[in-house]
């Protein structure tokens, strides 16, 4: 899974609440980060979003939007959802 689930689950604050229990349940996991930062950025909260984007690449150094694009594409996803979250992902610091 990456971050893209939160555009199907519709509501972001919604997301939050999701994205956070899993950060919890998997901290070392970068889909729960990827995901907050992404409905951070809907939600304006641009300097959370740019803190998750940091614990992404804190786990992973060499995470960026072209893998994003090409791991979310691989599984099959609509590519305007991936534009979208690549879009929200490059707002919140990712590169």
């Amino acid at each position: 899974l990456l971050g893209g689930v939160y555009l199907r689950m519709g509501d972001d604050e919604e997301a939050v609440t999701a994205f956070k229990r899993l950060v919890v349940r998997e901290p070392d996991r970068i889909v729960g980060h990827l995901g907050l930062a992404g409905a951070y950025i809907r939600l304006g909260l641009k300097e959370q979003a740019r803190s998750e984007v940091a614990q992404v690449l804190k786990l992973i150094p060499e995470y960026s939007l072209e893998v994003y694009r090409n791991q979310a594409l691989g599984m099959g996803w609509d590519p305007a959802d991936v534009e979208s979250d690549i879009e929200a992902l490059r707002r919140a610091g990712l590169k």
